[in-house]
């Protein structure tokens, strides 16, 4: 009996230790990212992932995304502007053409033929965020 309690009062030891040391380790800010594509698809696993991936760990752990992904907190694709200037999401990844008439500006870069050289008009967008930006 004694060795019973021993043993089942070392393992609690261990459990409330392990539980301590796990809040220890919890992030300082939580941030919620969703997007409307599959976590396996191109842009979540070669893209987001690896941005998220290089924040938290330039933060020391102090920073934690987490992932939703296709939707997996509700709504549909054009509504994740929307989710994020509610407070529903933090961070989103979304195609300008799922919210027609939102950002006027940048609609021209999506006419189709309308690019053909990709550089030019990645500066030409860049150009044009950091406008809005500073006028921001």
């Amino acid at each position: 009996m004694t060795k019973r309690r021993t043993l089942l009062g070392l393992l609690g030891s261990v459990a409330i230790g392990l539980g301590m040391s796990s809040m220890a380790m919890a992030a300082e800010y939580n941030f919620n990212l969703q997007s409307f594509l599959p976590a396996q698809a191109t842009i979540p696993a070669k893209i987001i992932d690896v941005w998220a991936d290089k924040i938290e760990a330039a933060s020391g752990d102090r920073i934690e995304i987490t992932r939703y992904a296709a939707m997996q907190l509700g709504g549909k694709p054009p509504q994740l502007i929307d989710q994020v200037l509610d407070g529903v999401i933090d961070i989103t990844w979304n195609v300008v053409g799922y919210t027609p008439g939102r950002y006027p500006s940048t609609e021209v870069f999506e006419l189709p033929f309308f690019v053909n050289d990709a550089a030019p008009a990645s500066a030409a967008f860049w150009k044009m965020m950091e406008s809005d930006i500073a006028r921001a």
